[in-house]
């Protein structure tokens, strides 16, 4: 068996340390892949604190409410404080299992804010990837270590959570969602329309609308308006950049019609909202507050 982990007290108990003097406390995280050798954990009246298990390869057995499970890759499993924890792994399955354990006054709170519960998540490098980043900070202890060991624990139930409501919900329809919203904030000076975000995610645009406002809380060109208006109002304030000149940037042909569409998102016409909220001095005006400080 290959095992590498990391221990936040020096000195290790077997059954756990339970701390309900702070929020949350990272005893330990682990990972281990068994190649030559089994392993079997009984332990009865489990342990002080909690325990996360995530399965990234082959399998192992758990015993689940009376019942003996045979649980695959992408399985998360949950022990609470005094849970009984019987469970084994045989090598001639492969399994590659990642462990954390966790104590403190505020971790209810947040199994709860993140529904976390025992069940299918699903193969995720993302989540490998932050608990390797807890191992090493629990490791290498360098000075903060213990904020952001606890960071990426909340990063980590967080990441947990989303994958569980991908699963739930309809996961073709979803990425096809996320992959449209991507190419609207890389693309959004192009000339979209309904017809086309709609074809691009393969649905009717009925449908598509409804699902988009759904997903997003905007109906489709309100949401690609509402991007093109943010970065103009980048352009307005950062730069000394003629309308003329950003419209089209952002998507619209016709300077005039752009100035509209930016007073009905805003409130305010491009130039008003410069004045405003602008810092960049444009050729002919002067700063009475700088010139005053000198």
């Amino acid at each position: 068996m290959i095992e590498i982990s990391g221990y936040w007290r020096t000195v290790l108990k077997t059954m756990g340390t339970q701390d309900d003097s702070e929020p949350l406390v990272i005893n330990c995280c682990g990972y281990q892949k068994f190649i030559t050798k089994n392993l079997f954990v009984n332990r009865k009246s489990g342990r002080l604190d909690y325990q996360l298990i995530y399965i990234s390869q082959g399998s192992g057995f758990f015993l689940l409410n009376g019942e003996s499970k045979k649980l695959s890759e992408g399985e998360l499993i949950l022990f609470r404080p005094h849970e009984q924890q019987v469970y084994s792994y045989y090598y001639e399955d492969n399994p590659i299992v990642y462990w954390i354990h966790f104590t403190g006054n505020n971790v209810e709170s947040l199994l709860e804010t993140f529904q976390i519960r025992s069940g299918y998540i699903g193969n995720h490098a993302s989540i490998i990837k932050l608990l390797s980043k807890i191992i090493t900070e629990l490791q290498l202890k360098k000075s903060g270590y213990k904020m952001v060991i606890d960071s990426y624990f909340q990063i980590l139930l967080a990441t947990i959570y989303r994958c569980k409501n991908d699963i739930l919900s309809n996961d073709r329809n979803s990425k096809l969602m996320d992959s449209l919203i991507i190419q609207l904030n890389e693309r959004y000076q192009q000339n979209w329309t309904v017809k086309e975000m709609a074809q691009f995610c393969n649905l009717s645009e009925g449908y598509f609308a409804h699902y988009f406002k759904e997903s997003t809380g905007y109906a489709p060109m309100q949401y690609l308006t509402n991007l093109r208006i943010s970065r103009a109002k980048y352009y307005l304030v950062e730069t000394d950049m003629s309308l003329s000149s950003i419209a089209p940037l952002v998507g619209y042909k016709d300077p005039l019609y752009f100035s509209r569409v930016f007073k009905k998102t805003t409130g305010l016409a491009p130039r008003d909202y410069q004045k405003n909220y602008g810092s960049v001095e444009h050729p002919g005006t002067e700063s009475p507050a700088r010139w005053e400080s000198f």
